[in-house]
C-alpha cells in the first residue's frame, strides 16, 4: 500500500518495478551473442561469486529485497539470468548513489557545479 512507503520506498519499488517492465519490452529483443569463448572455468566462478553476493547483500540482507526478488523472479521465469545479475548491479548503484547525494556526501549530479570538498586530497590544477 503507498500510504505505508515513504517516498524513497516508493521511489526504490518503481525502480525495480521498471526494470521488471523492462523483461518483457526490451530484454526479449536483445541480440544474444554466440556462447563460444564465453564458458571458461573464471568466468563461471566468477559468476557464481557475483550470484552469491547478489543473493546475501541485495536479496537478503538490503532493505530493498523484495522489490528486487520481484523484479528477479519475473526475469528468472523467462530464463534472464544475465538480467538479474544487471538489474541488481545497476539498481544497487543507483540505490546507493541516490542515498549518498541525499546525505550530502556525493554531488547530485557529475556535471553539477558544486564539488565535494576532500582535506586529504590536494586541490585539482587548471589546465591550461
Amino acid at each position: 500500500m503507498d500510504f505505508e512507503l515513504t517516498p524513497e520506498q516508493r521511489q526504490v519499488r518503481d525502480l525495480f518495478a521498471r526494470f521488471a517492465d523492462q523483461v518483457d519490452m526490451t530484454y526479449v529483443n536483445r541480440i544474444s551473442p554466440p556462447a563460444r569463448g564465453r564458458l571458461t572455468l573464471a568466468n563461471l566462478k566468477f559468476a557464481a561469486i557475483f550470484a552469491a553476493r547478489i543473493i546475501y547483500y541485495i536479496g537478503l540482507r538490503s532493505d530493498y529485497w523484495r522489490p528486487f526478488w520481484r523484479a528477479a523472479r519475473r526475469a528468472l521465469a523467462r530464463g534472464q539470468v544475465d538480467m538479474v545479475f544487471a538489474m541488481a548491479f545497476v539498481g544497487h548503484h543507483l540505490i546507493e548513489f541516490t542515498r549518498e547525494a541525499l546525505r550530502g556526501e556525493q554531488n547530485a549530479s557529475f556535471y553539477s557545479a558544486r564539488r565535494q570538498q576532500d582535506a586529504s586530497a590536494p586541490p585539482l590544477r587548471k589546465s591550461a
